[in-house]
């Protein structure tokens, strides 16, 4: 396939490209940072960043474009806040994860979350024709995962952040008591061989 023919094929592609799909990660800690990570189609691009990477610009010209768009964008795209306060975020950059598809990183730094409501405000492709669906997990500090779904109609969640320490207090608690439950039936089983006869 000639050169001409491969930018036809992009180009009809793009004109047809009205439906998104991806997913994110917001990884969050006890003492209020969040990972985040958004992964994309490179058809989003044109809508999310105005760069195309089919069209006739160097690669090198198109992947520093997404990097100052990304790092301007991010802190615009997401608003996450505990309680009524917001937190600060940044755009760290990108990276491909396969030939058609790239992941948008960043950063939030939040207050202490624990015990408190987590607010993701997104707006990726908000104010775009591209309809973006985008599946989500949010990993709470003591592991737990809560799935999510985000989109132009469903473009806000609100979740509890359970604090890891009352879980660990809970398990440690647990093992106690059957470690207790356990050494009474032994010393009772004990007692109850001793006190039978021996024939």
């Amino acid at each position: 396939m000639n050169a001409v023919a491969v930018v036809i094929a992009a180009a009809l592609s793009l004109v047809g490209h009205n439906n998104s799909e991806g997913s994110s990660r917001f990884v969050v800690d006890e003492h209020g940072k969040v990972a985040i990570s958004v992964q994309l189609l490179e058809l989003d691009m044109p809508e999310l960043c105005d760069v195309d990477f089919a069209g006739t610009d160097a690669v090198a010209v198109n992947e520093a474009r997404v990097t100052d768009c990304v790092r301007a964008g991010l802190p615009r795209w997401l608003r996450l806040r505990v309680g009524n306060e917001a937190c600060t975020i940044v755009g760290d950059g990108w990276h491909r994860l396969s030939a058609l598809q790239l992941v948008i990183e960043g950063t939030a730094s939040c207050t202490r979350p624990v015990g408190r409501a987590l607010t993701i405000d997104w707006g990726l492709f908000g104010g775009k024709e591209l309809e973006h669906v985008n599946s989500a997990v949010i990993v709470m500090p003591d592991g737990q995962q809560r799935p999510a779904m985000f989109a132009r109609r469903h473009n806000k969640l609100v979740v509890e952040i359970p604090d890891p320490r009352g879980t660990r207090a809970l398990v440690a608690a647990a093992v106690i008591v059957v470690g207790i439950a356990s050494t009474a039936v032994v010393i009772v089983l004990q007692r109850r061989r001793r006190r039978s006869p021996i024939p």
